[in-house]
């Protein structure tokens, strides 16, 4: 992989998800669009025997002309290989057929604790370290969504007007004085804690605010988990309507009343199926300091959503 580059970018860094990498053949090549054909800007190679002895088949980089004469395999042109993806371990978006890499993940056990958590790899060869942030001891809450329950139903309806119902007498969303904010989607929420009620957690009065899910621990003491709303009515956005657009890489703060301010770092946005309790688990269980942040998309005709968007952060 030393040396070669796809996008401008080397590959020797994605090594460890390519499971092969060959030279396509002349039929593939044909029914590649003329775009992907002239992209190397250069003459390139097939792995298809041209008509006579000592001629390979290649590709003219200026007219994305596929050629089975006058090249012979003295001349020198370019190699564009193609490579087979270790599906589960990248994230493949078929809209834009790009692809971000799954982080590595690896099983740890607390020194004074039976609980196993899974901390995520810093290389893409694997090579797991467990957090500094866990080292002589837990000392943070760990989380776990049960699976008979339900994922938050945390989204109105974005084109049919739909009325919310009176909030329960006993239902009380209790303010903990902290703000999250999302510069990069231009996010920002008050939180409040949420209870876990006859099996659920019930968030359709959330309005504008982030809801701290009853179990998971305030930001920055273990794994928290935040729920929020898409859209609020059919004219007003919900604080998460934008969550699909937060990238790796991007933070997320928490400011408490004081003014101290926790940043963390986004290391993964999903989208899983509105029931996929395990899906979300699995990226709770990313950094025994993770901070998820969940709400719900693709409206269904009928009413409701069909999946849920996840975005999974650690503290910096």
């Amino acid at each position: 992989m030393d040396g070669l580059t796809g996008a401008g970018q080397p590959l020797a860094g994605i090594s460890s998800v390519i499971s092969d990498l060959t030279l396509i053949d002349a039929s593939t090549a044909r029914k590649l669009s003329l775009t992907k054909r002239i992209g190397a800007r250069s003459d390139w190679w097939t792995r298809t025997p041209g008509h006579y002895k000592y001629n390979v088949v290649f590709v003219a980089g200026d007219s994305g002309s596929v050629l089975t004469v006058l090249s012979s395999l003295s001349d020198r042109k370019a190699v564009r290989p193609a490579l087979k993806l270790d599906l589960s371990s990248v994230f493949f978006d078929s809209s834009s057929n790009t692809f971000s890499l799954k982080s590595h993940t690896q099983d740890f056990t607390y020194p004074d604790s039976d609980e196993t958590i899974m901390a995520e790899c810093s290389d893409t060869d694997g090579n797991c370290m467990l957090p500094p942030s866990t080292e002589g001891g837990s000392g943070f809450t760990l989380f776990r969504l049960d699976e008979g329950i339900a994922l938050p139903r945390t989204g109105f309806s974005a084109v049919s007007p739909m009325g919310l119902s009176e909030k329960p007498m006993d239902l009380n969303y209790k303010p903990l004085r902290r703000t999250l904010e999302i510069p990069s989607v231009s996010a920002a929420a008050e939180i409040v804690s949420v209870p876990f009620t006859d099996g659920e957690y019930p968030v359709t009065w959330l309005g504008a605010d982030a809801g701290l899910l009853e179990g998971s621990a305030m930001p920055g003491k273990g794994q928290s988990v935040l729920t929020g709303h898409n859209h609020l009515n059919t004219t007003e956005a919900g604080p998460f309507a934008n969550l699909n657009a937060v990238a790796a890489g991007d933070h997320i703060f928490i400011l408490d009343e004081r003014g101290n301010l926790q940043t963390f770092i986004v290391y993964a946005n999903v989208k899983v199926a509105e029931n996929d309790i395990s899906g979300v688990n699995r990226l709770i269980e990313g950094d025994p300091q993770s901070l998820t942040l969940i709400t719900c998309e693709d409206e269904r005709p009928e009413g409701g959503y069909a999946s849920r968007r996840v975005v999974a952060a650690r503290p910096m």
